[in-house]
């Protein structure tokens, strides 16, 4: 088995755009946590990060916050204009091809590679699920991963799939990075892969026994084609990768 362990303090921004963390909730405290963020003073990027003015242009034609869109798609592809799931979903954020891609006036395959098109693509059909869910974004989120005919309107968060649930918390997660992250150029980070699980609970659950035993380090995870989750470590230049190289070591990793 792979691990990935993802080492990074990333994106500066102030400490008080940080949200309460979603280490296990319930759908209820889950949607509560969604309304929070929604109700809350605007949040802002002051990191750079992949694609950045296609994401600012996005976020501007469909006012749905930036912090939102750069999180969904950290979480969907690492802001990878080449991820491609086993369910034909394709780029940054994660077009399904044909079905949503030709809803939202997309006809070309090709096209969902532009992470630009794809961008706009993803900005505009989350801001269609929060008109179509009366602007409850917890349920607009588990029909953007589940599909909206999967997702009734004026469902109770307790009523939605496992699956959906788990993706909303999933881009919860990587919304709290964006809020809390730490450094300048998210697009000049080194990575490296420690392990890879094939749940998604396990790779969540590694990240939170190993931010316990190594605060200084920054754990995080991601879901990968062809359901393999990830467990990552980020670092910002070889002076922070030989620093991370310790700690892990003393807990039985090599970088």
């Amino acid at each position: 088995m792979q691990i990935v362990l993802l080492f990074i303090f990333l994106g500066v921004t102030s400490a008080a755009n940080a949200l309460p963390s979603a280490v296990q909730t319930t759908p209820m405290q889950l949607n509560g946590l969604w309304q929070q963020y929604q109700s809350g003073n605007e949040h802002t990027v002051d990191a750079y990060y992949p694609h950045l003015p296609c994401f600012k242009k996005a976020s501007e034609q469909t006012n749905i916050p930036l912090t939102l869109l750069l999180a969904m798609a950290r979480g969907e592809s690492n802001f990878s204009s080449d991820a491609v799931s086993k369910a034909n979903a394709i780029g940054v954020m994660q077009i399904q091809w044909p079905g949503t891609a030709k809803h939202l006036g997309i006809t070309e395959k090709k096209k969902l590679y532009d992470p630009c098109l794809n961008i706009d693509a993803g900005a505009r059909y989350i801001d269609e699920l929060l008109q179509r869910y009366e602007g409850n974004l917890y349920l607009a989120l588990a029909a953007y991963n589940y599909g909206p005919g999967r997702i009734r309107v004026g469902s109770s968060p307790n009523a939605i799939p496992d699956g959906a649930h788990w993706y909303s918390e999933y881009v919860y997660d990587h919304l709290t990075y964006i809020l809390d992250a730490q450094i300048q150029d998210y697009s000049q980070t080194l990575s490296h892969t420690l392990i890879t699980f094939n749940r998604p609970y396990r790779a969540k659950d590694f990240v939170i026994q190993m931010q316990k035993k190594a605060p200084e380090v920054r754990f995080d995870w991601f879901k990968k084609p062809f359901d393999r989750f990830e467990v990552v470590v980020f670092f910002e230049n070889e002076s922070q990768k030989r620093k991370a190289s310790k700690v892990l070591k003393r807990l039985g990793f090599t970088l």
